[in-house]
């Protein structure tokens, strides 16, 4: 991921309980659905991605949650 271009930050936060988040922050949609795109047939990926567990089994995208901007507080 971090050979993509479009990826202005990432952040990889770890809750109390041992739970896990990595935050990316792109530079447009189209660049993050681009990366996503890369990752869906990236032999690499595939491979990190049979070994995490979901949040929540029933969840298809592994808890992914995208987000729009709305206001940067400096």
């Amino acid at each position: 991921m971090s050979k993509q271009n479009g990826i202005l930050r990432r952040i990889l936060v770890k809750a109390k309980h041992g739970g896990y988040a990595d935050l990316v922050f792109f530079e447009s949609k189209e660049a993050a659905d681009r990366v996503a795109g890369a990752e869906a047939t990236s032999e690499h990926c595939l491979a990190l991605f049979e070994i995490l567990q979901p949040p929540d089994p029933s969840l298809p995208d592994m808890g992914v949650l995208s987000f729009e901007q709305v206001k940067t507080y400096e």
